[in-house]
């Protein structure tokens, strides 16, 4: 008799706790996460504009710069036919300019600051599922491609510019207002994609670590920075403004309208990808007028007085010598992913008609520009241990113009390299390379990690530098050493 009542009682638990499958589809559930991060970096160079020994040429620097971010996310599923997902991010940081040339730096003794508050809301998209097609509708992140340091294809949200090189991944790519629509064919799945709404990408123009404007820019345009912000009293946020102003942008009554469509299928193995995108480059195109660009090289900014840089941000102003485009671009790619042993293989092709590039005095300039990424990761099946090599080579179609591109020649070619190893599941050791050939140029990230969850450390250095024309060589100044902080929950 034992068995059987141990069996009733088993039978009428299990009756109990699981329910029909119809009542399943209609359970509601609820998802609150997020992270709270920390970070500090130190400039491993002293340099920039220095009130007490002022040079009209010089950019300013942020040789101490700390933030504090707050990211948000919530999930409302109801059964597997509805979904809701916000989130949304607080930010703040604190930007310190060196100490006084005399006096060493001490992290805390610097002769300027300033802060820099954001609250930005993120996903915001509703999800409507069944059988066959899926709709969302909203807010949201659309990532195309495999690759993961070059990513020819990820061409479908706004970019985020302004520390392209710590902030957190998800970060780097803004969620854009759009209707997706995906759909099972059993032979292959085919994804619609239309946002009614052009977002830009975020990016300064003068003044912060990251910003458009380093100390190889023309001298003229430097020196008019350096009028605006001391003579004519502007910020440095509305002096990038006045030269490379990004007015002009689509208006949000559908002319800005953006569209591609995406189809995955497979074949013996390989997973392929083949892409279509039509929509805006993120940057605008801007053009000088050559004439103001010789007046401002031949000015002398260190004799020019507050009643002449404010005559001059008037000129400027009532003339508009700075025009700005934003161009319509097609973007046409592939993507495959196979197996073979442990390596994983991957391909990321494009082609975009025209690209967008900036020559030497920051003009936009116009090219039909191919890309490809070839990927190999070894799988060991641990998570901790990663290896992970990408070549990258770039075609630009035209000629170059005179005096060349910024961070690009007519073939580029790079190489970026990432490997992870973790120990007991603590400590976690992950430099990270990037090469480029022609112009030469290196960034380097050698990290290390301390994990016990919730709770990361990460500390490492920022190594870059090159050809004056390259990336690592136009941000050179940006070494760095940096600690973070990050708990999730």
């Amino acid at each position: 008799m034992r068995p059987r009542a141990a069996t009733l009682a088993l039978g009428l638990l299990v009756a109990r706790v699981e329910r029909p499958a119809h009542a399943q589809e209609r359970e509601d559930r609820f998802q609150f996460g997020g992270w709270v991060r920390t970070s500090l970096e130190d400039g491993l160079s002293r340099a920039g504009y220095h009130p007490d020994a002022p040079d009209p040429l010089e950019i300013p620097r942020d040789q101490l710069v700390a933030r504090q971010q707050l990211h948000l996310r919530e999930r409302y599923a109801r059964g597997k036919s509805f979904e809701v997902v916000v989130s949304g991010l607080l930010s703040h940081g604190l930007f310190e300019s060196d100490a006084s040339s005399s006096d060493p730096w001490l992290l805390v003794n610097g002769r300027q600051a300033r802060t820099r508050f954001d609250a930005e809301l993120r996903e915001a998209w509703v999800g409507l599922y069944s059988k066959r097609i899926d709709f969302r509708v909203g807010n949201q992140r659309v990532a195309w491609g495999h690759a993961d340091a070059f990513t020819p294809n990820d061409v479908v949200n706004a970019r985020d510019l302004r520390d392209p090189v710590l902030s957190e991944t998800e970060l780097r790519q803004q969620p854009t207002f759009m209707m997706r629509a995906d759909a099972s064919l059993g032979f292959g799945s085919l994804q619609v994609i239309a946002a009614p709404f052009f977002r830009a990408d975020r990016y300064d123009v003068y003044g912060p670590n990251w910003a458009f404007l380093q100390i190889d820019a023309p001298r003229g345009y430097r020196g008019l920075m350096t009028g605006l912000t001391h003579g004519a009293g502007l910020s440095i946020e509305e002096a990038g403004r006045v030269l490379l102003s990004d007015r002009g942008a689509p208006a949000d009554n559908l002319s800005g309208t953006e569209a591609g469509v995406r189809f995955d299928w497979r074949i013996g193995g390989v997973d392929i990808s083949h892409y279509y995108h039509q929509g805006f480059h993120g940057t605008p195109d801007f053009q000088v007028a050559p004439s103001l660009g010789a007046l401002l090289d031949a000015t002398d900014w260190s004799a020019v007085t507050t009643e002449q840089a404010r005559a001059l941000l008037a000129g400027i102003d009532s003339t508009r010598p700075v025009t700005t485009r934003w161009r319509r671009r097609h973007h046409v790619g592939l993507g495959a992913t196979t197996t073979t042993g442990r390596l994983v293989l991957r391909l990321d092709a494009a082609y975009e008609h025209p690209g967008l590039f900036y020559d030497r005095r920051l003009n936009g300039w116009r090219s039909p520009t191919a890309q490809a990424v070839l990927g190999v990761e070894l799988a060991s099946g641990d998570p901790g241990k990663t290896l992970l090599v990408e070549l990258f080579h770039q075609w630009i179609h035209d000629p170059l113009p005179p005096g060349g591109l910024l961070y690009n020649g007519r073939g580029t070619s790079a190489l970026a390299v990432l490997t992870r190893w973790t120990w007991r599941d603590r400590v976690e050791i992950e430099p990270r390379a990037v090469v480029t050939l022609s112009p030469g140029s290196y960034l380097l990230r050698p990290q290390v990690a301390w994990k016990r969850d919730p709770l990361t450390v990460r500390a490492g250095l920022v190594l870059l530098g090159g050809h004056d024309l390259s990336y690592g060589g136009w941000f050179r100044r940006n070494k760095s050493v940096y600690v973070m902080l990050k708990r999730a929950f």
